[in-house]
């Protein structure tokens, strides 16, 4: 989402700002939260809050750095937090 890509390049070009992580919940479009949705982004923002003003470490959320395309290959360079991060395959291998 654009909102979302915004709100990242906002906090990375200005001093001082962070942000634990992007979200633009709207009434009439886009993703929504459920309640445990909700649940998480308040604790996940109260994480990143007490880590940026009451421990004054810096914070970057989850964010992509940089693509790179060889041959079929799609590789995603990554800011993680907390390595390492795993990704787990949904339903059946699709490889071919």
């Amino acid at each position: 989402m654009d909102v979302c890509r915004a709100q990242v390049d906002y906090v990375l070009a200005t001093p001082g700002a962070y942000i634990p992580t992007v979200g633009y919940p709207a009434i009439d479009y886009g993703p929504h939260y459920s309640s445990n949705g909700e649940r998480y982004v308040g604790a996940m923002r109260a994480k990143v809050r007490h880590r940026v003003i009451t421990q004054g470490l810096a914070w970057k959320p989850l964010i992509m750095e940089k693509a790179t395309l060889r041959g079929r290959t799609i590789l995603i360079d990554c800011h993680v937090p907390y390595a390492p991060l795993r990704v787990l395959r949904l339903g059946k291998d699709r490889r071919r």
